[in-house]
């Protein structure tokens, strides 16, 4: 009998828009699932961040026990800040679908965040082939995957009619995806993520009718993988959430510009950049000619890494950590940020940390006059933590963004002065969605939070839970004579001794 379990992750979805999207009558799926189903609000990790958001779902831990807290890993060798993307590797941790594959149930896991590259499971992995090749497991599927139109998104002008066009073209790609290994693997557990309308938040918010067209699509999509489900089997269970939620973005505070500031913080000019911006020559303007040319995707895979990561946006900064690994003076600096929602101390002094928590913790926006973040001792934000977790977490409040770059102009805010030049309209909140139905689920609201849904799969395939996981087992959203609810909860000894081998191992062998 399978599938058994499909998780649809849609990302940075918000009960706060699907409600009045609903309102329309043209959300048939999404209105029978709640009617139905169970529902409620779904409570992200600290830091409110897609990575390690989708991991902590699919492991069931905190950020702290994953490794990272962000989509970027940070380290300090040698005087000097490193950090690189995130990768499938990183996780400290088994996943939903290592566990499943432990007792030969197969899995298929689509376009979730973090997954690259593709790693060898029971069943299928696409990741996202924007990164790099190896986004398919077994590679075997490569071809009919691309056949379907599984890409990644062209570069059109953000907010463009095209480009929006463009997104909803990518994000149809991966229900057909998900669609196709329905019927090709019939797998036991089916992972699908809806990345891309992340971006959608970030650059419509507010234009109700083009989110409506949005989630008009994925509410069919869903409603197509849920005929396909229930014509295999009668006992599925649908799950549809969220790594966290979305709001109207207030105004952005750049953290690491407070801690240049603030003296915290020393950062140096580089030359190529600089001359780069002076002449014109922007990451922009290169990526026009080049898709221009046609020789994009020649240009991504020909051009090492570290080249691309000089080349400076239109205002002149590197893109992404680069900003502050490239330019931080580490021996004059005592504290810096790699994301925005995380602050490390290049010195341990517990006195200086707690000076900087009240500084930050008193930050208000000029204007509105809101304090802009809750900020937490790593020991606050989690159960367990060692000397890579960061000193300081934070979580923004309602509305606001906390940003890494360094602006060098000591403005601490970006749309105090200039609202017309917002780069975004959204930006992330804590709490997202959690949608559960099927013939084992009753009529219900239950609020969870995003560490639950890994214990809960588990115990529907009668799969032992980790002790250490962070996240319960959702019994209550289970009808009463339903064997989930009947059956008693197994639990396992911790797999961390385990993880640290595997890990050791990893490295051993080069792939981390």
């Amino acid at each position: 009998m399978v599938p058994k379990v499909v998780v649809i992750g849609i990302d940075g979805c918000t009960f706060n828009l699907l409600n009045p999207l609903m309102n329309s009558g043209r959300l048939s799926t999404f209105e029978r699932i709640i009617r139905e189903g169970c529902k409620g609000y779904m409570e992200s990790c600290i830091p409110v961040s897609s990575i390690p958001a989708w991991q902590c779902y699919s492991t069931g831990r905190e950020p702290s026990k994953l490794g990272f807290y962000g989509f970027f890993k940070a380290f300090i060798e040698e005087n000097k800040v490193k950090v690189r993307p995130v990768n499938s590797y990183d996780v400290e941790g088994k996943e939903i679908w290592d566990y499943l594959g432990e007792f030969r149930y197969k899995s298929c896991v689509i376009d979730m965040p973090g997954t690259y590259p593709a790693r060898k499971i029971r069943g299928v992995m696409l990741s996202n082939p924007m990164i790099g090749d190896n986004w398919v497991y077994p590679t075997s599927l490569k071809e009919s995957i691309k056949q379907l139109g599984y890409r990644d998104p062209v570069p059109h002008e953000k907010g463009t009619k095209r480009y929006f066009e463009d997104l909803m073209e990518v994000i149809w790609s991966r229900f057909e995806a998900a669609r196709y290994l329905l019927r090709k693997e019939k797998p036991d557990f089916l992972h699908l993520t809806i990345f891309y309308i992340e971006v959608v938040h970030h650059n419509a918010w507010g234009n109700r009718n083009l989110l409506l067209n949005f989630y008009e699509m994925i509410d069919s999509g869903i409603g197509k993988i849920l005929e396909i489900a229930e014509s295999m089997n009668e006992d599925v269970t649908i799950i549809v959430m969220s790594d966290h939620g979305h709001t109207e973005l207030k105004d952005i505070f750049y953290i690491n510009e407070f801690l240049r500031i603030k003296g915290y913080l020393k950062v140096k000019s580089l030359l190529l950049p600089r001359i780069m911006h002076k002449i014109g020559l922007n990451a922009k303007l290169l990526q026009h000619i080049a898709g221009k040319l046609g020789v994009l995707s020649a240009a991504r895979r020909v051009i090492p890494n570290r080249m691309r990561e000089l080349i400076p946006d239109e205002r002149g900064h590197l893109p992404g950590p680069r900003e502050i690994t490239e330019r931080i003076n580490v021996r004059e600096s005592h504290a810096f940020s790699i994301d925005g929602m995380q602050v490390y101390l290049l010195r341990k002094d517990d006195d200086l940390r707690e000076i900087l928590i009240k500084e930050l913790k008193d930050v208000k926006h000029p204007i509105a006059g809101d304090r802009v973040m809750e900020v937490y001792r790593k020991e606050e934000a989690y159960s367990e933590y060692d000397e890579n977790t960061p000193d300081i977490l934070i979580n923004p409040n309602e509305g606001y963004w906390i940003s890494r770059d360094v602006r060098m102009d000591k403005r601490l805010w970006s749309y105090l002065d200039t609202p017309s030049d917002r780069k975004w309209l959204g930006t992330h909140s804590r709490n997202g969605i959690f949608i559960a139905y099927g013939r084992h689920i009753k009529r219900s609201s239950l609020d969870v939070r995003i560490y639950d849904f890994a214990p809960t799969v588990l115990h529907m395939f009668n799969i032992p839970i980790p002790n250490d996981m962070d996240g319960r087992v959702l019994k209550d959203i289970f009808k009463d004579d339903s064997e989930y609810a009947k059956r008693p909860l197994a639990h396992a000894r911790s797999e961390k001794p385990k993880i640290k081998k595997k890990i050791a191992k990893l490295k051993a062998d080069g792939k981390v």
